[in-house]
């Protein structure tokens, strides 16, 4: 425990040692090692060493703990070693302090609350928190981290909690549904109850217990009682208490239903992909079921479902192969349009899909960014005018877009033009593609000249776009040449 107690001597010190840092970088795996083989007495001794006046009950705690990932580095070994030392802390309290210490948690001034909320699941493993207390403080984590990205170990906090004590889970469900379900209660309950289900089903909890609640909500007249069952469906299959033929029924039975039930459908479908993206049965059932399904009418939710699952799916990232042919998530992709302009969330998402099909290569950019040019140019278009697609937009400077541009300035569709134009006007362009020029025919070039002559270019632009077609233009009929030249 050599460098362990070197860290914790350094952390009571109350500041900093660079030094000291950059030892245990270097001596990074024999700090895993220690960290393995820590016995409870050692975590009481790192904590005495740490806390020589006892442990605080307050946001300190959290701040002084935080130290430890700046020497032993924000890895899974060092989240380990943090739920180690506040579950130990934690059993040393009194019960009133130990109700302080979790509170603490949501003071505005724990530095240390994300180095906490990465530890949650594994202290949430090992303490079986009275549930009227754990009610209150697991929606109030849930709602402190809302929409952050870093949040999702609170919601896996809770899933932990009830599998592994699922009599206290099962009463957290319970107050939650007594109390009404908001979105957010609504998500914490699903969970609850998803996970309780399967260990109901491994005889750790009566089934019985679990027969009445899932008979009561997934016929309910209350729709909000339907979708939380509806959700908890996800927490269930990822333990493997529900198969792939079980839930495909679940899933048309909301399809079945009204307009939420509908998006929860495709929002368990998702969720449930991506707990199991390494299993090929499930992705090619998921792709299907979202091929057989989607289509422009889908609530927003759906839509968001499908763009960000097919980006996931997509992505050849870390050396793995693409988990679904690029063709079927195209006409995904197109089938689902239009998204609403304000889904800022869902063009997002399919703003990252388009730079990955950039990245690879000027084709397979140019097939599915004219596909959505052909359902849904007006949208498209607002995206890019509005400023939204930044990171595209800088994007398409690095890679040759030129033959999409052209294809768009002689297209025959005034939307396509439209697009082309706006295009060529914002990204940085070396030249257009001779090549499709010199294929288009005289009815397309005029298409492209008298659209320029009714809205033209602005600044440098115009100059450079003329020089770009001037010499195709010698080229054609002298009619058109006569065009050119008035």
């Amino acid at each position: 425990m050599k460098y362990l107690l070197q860290i914790a001597n350094a952390i009571a010190q109350r500041k900093r040692d660079e030094t000291l840092q950059k030892l245990t970088r270097d001596q990074e795996s024999e700090i895993e090692g220690e960290i393995t083989k820590l016995s409870g007495e050692d975590i009481d001794k790192i904590l005495d060493i740490i806390f020589p006046q006892g442990i605080p009950s307050d946001s300190n705690f959290y701040n002084l703990v935080e130290e430890v990932q700046y020497y032993a580095g924000f890895k899974p070994l060092s989240t380990t070693l943090v739920a180690n030392l506040w579950v130990n802390a934690y059993h040393r309290l009194s019960p009133d302090n130990q109700i302080i210490l979790l509170q603490s948690l949501l003071d505005k001034n724990t530095g240390g609350f994300w180095t906490a909320i990465r530890s949650l699941p594994e202290f949430c493993s090992r303490i079986n928190l009275e549930p009227i207390f754990t009610t209150v403080w697991f929606f109030e984590l849930a709602n402190q981290v809302k929409g952050d990205l870093a949040g999702g170990d609170v919601f896996k906090a809770v899933g932990k909690y009830a599998f592994h004590f699922p009599e206290s889970g099962l009463k957290v469900f319970e107050k939650y549904v007594s109390e009404g379900l908001d979105e957010l209660k609504l998500s914490l309950a699903a969970i609850l109850l998803g996970t309780v289900r399967s260990r109901a089903s491994q005889g750790y909890i009566a089934k019985e217990s679990i027969k009445k609640w899932d008979d009561q909500l997934q016929n309910n007249p209350n729709t909000t009682l339907r979708l939380c069952y509806h959700r908890s469906l996800i927490a269930s299959f990822d333990l493997d208490t529900i198969s792939i033929k079980e839930l495909d029924v679940k899933l048309s039975k909301m399809l079945d239903g009204v307009r939420e039930e509908i998006g929860e459908a495709f929002n368990t479908a998702y969720r449930c992909l991506l707990g199991k993206l390494s299993d090929n049965n499930f992705v090619v059932y998921a792709i299907n079921w979202f091929s057989k399904n989607a289509s422009g009418q889908i609530p927003d939710l759906a839509k968001y479902c499908v763009v960000d699952a097919m980006w996931r799916l997509c992505g050849v990232r870390g050396g793995k192969s693409r988990l679904v042919d690029l063709t079927e998530a195209n006409n995904l992709l197109v089938a689902i349009q239009p998204i609403p302009n304000d889904n800022l969330g869902t063009w997002r998402q399919l703003e990252y899909y388009l730079v990955d099909r950039l990245h690879e290569g000027s084709a397979s950019f140019e097939d599915i960014f004219t596909k959505l040019v052909g359902v849904n140019a007006e949208g498209l278009l607002a995206q890019l005018q509005e400023g939204k697609f930044s990171y595209l937009k800088s994007e398409m400077g690095k890679y040759n877009i030129e033959e999409l541009v052209v294809n768009c300035l002689i297209s025959s569709e005034r939307e396509k033009r439209v697009i082309g134009k706006f295009l060529f006007q914002e990204v940085k362009m070396n030249s257009l593609s001779q090549e499709v020029l010199s294929k288009a025919d005289e009815s397309q070039l005029k298409v492209a000249l008298l659209e320029f002559i009714r809205q033209p270019f602005l600044g440098e632009k115009v100059s450079q776009y003329l020089l770009f077609i001037e010499p195709r233009f010698r080229q054609v009929s002298s009619g058109l040449q006569k065009n050119t030249q008035r």
